[in-house]
């Protein structure tokens, strides 16, 4: 096997998990990446349209419970279709790499990936930033916790449950290469992060413009967050590095 095969390669538990995967798995696999994509269009849509009503005000995070209770409702709904299609096949929990096996080393790998190369950027001056220093601004203490709580689970879990552990693991499971079922993956997470800004600019009837380098880096930071997963079978790592990469620079001044 050579550097790149070991590389790519995924780790014992993820070969034996995605090896019950038939035939029909591309099938569940189209249907869960349609109704994302559908879900997220409507999703980005009406939050869209209330942030054009919402324009002549002024509204502040504080007191947008609506749109973190919106949020959750509609990753509760695309959780729901999985852990559904996940027991109605007796797959088990394993199958999404919720477990204990492969925890440890999945959070040190995939917060290395991040926290290494930013003490390297930010050094030697690096000074932390506290957690209510990052999201104080947004409000009471109470909507913090709450809407931290909306990150954890609309944002952390449910993307890397349904792209990652879902839709990333059964691609491998039906193609058998790992290469081409992360970059598949990648490249799909990538598409969907376009959705968003394409409905604002026609909602605000302005310009879209699109950005070659961020989609590309869109695609390259996915890439490393499924391969993660697929090296432990453990979606704790890729929620972290996600996390990271998301709001881990609001750490550091």
């Amino acid at each position: 096997m050579n550097l790149i095969s070991r590389f790519f390669a995924p780790c014992d538990d993820y070969i034996e998990q995605t090896e019950k995967f038939e035939w029909y798995e591309r099938r569940r696999v189209l249907l869960v990446a349609l109704v994302a994509t559908i879900s997220t269009i409507i999703f980005a849509l009406i939050e869209s349209i209330i942030r054009e009503i919402n324009a002549p005000m002024i509204v502040t995070a504080e007191n947008n419970w609506g749109g973190q209770i919106r949020r959750i409702l509609w990753a509760a709904g695309n959780v729901g279709l999985v852990f559904y299609l996940v027991w109605k096949n007796k797959q088990g929990l394993a199958s999404l790499g919720i477990q204990r096996r492969g925890l440890v080393k999945s959070l040190v790998v995939g917060g290395a990936i991040w926290i290494i190369p930013a003490i390297i950027y930010n050094s030697p001056d690096i000074e932390l930033r506290s957690f209510g220093e990052v999201f104080g601004h947004m409000g009471t203490p109470g909507f913090v916790a709450f809407a931290f709580a909306t990150i954890v689970f609309a944002n952390l879990f449910l993307e890397r449950l349904l792209f990652t552990s879902f839709i990333g693991s059964r691609l491998y499971g039906i193609m058998r290469s790992p290469k081409f079922s992360i970059f598949i993956t990648a490249i799909f997470c990538a598409l969907l992060h376009l959705v968003v800004p394409i409905i604002s600019a026609i909602i605000n009837d302005a310009p879209f413009r699109f950005s070659l380098g961020s989609f590309v880096n869109h695609a390259w930071l996915h890439f490393l967050i499924h391969w993660v997963h697929a090296k432990f079978n453990n979606i704790a790592g890729p929620m972290l590095l996600h996390f990271l990469l998301g709001y881990g620079n609001r750490f550091f001044v």
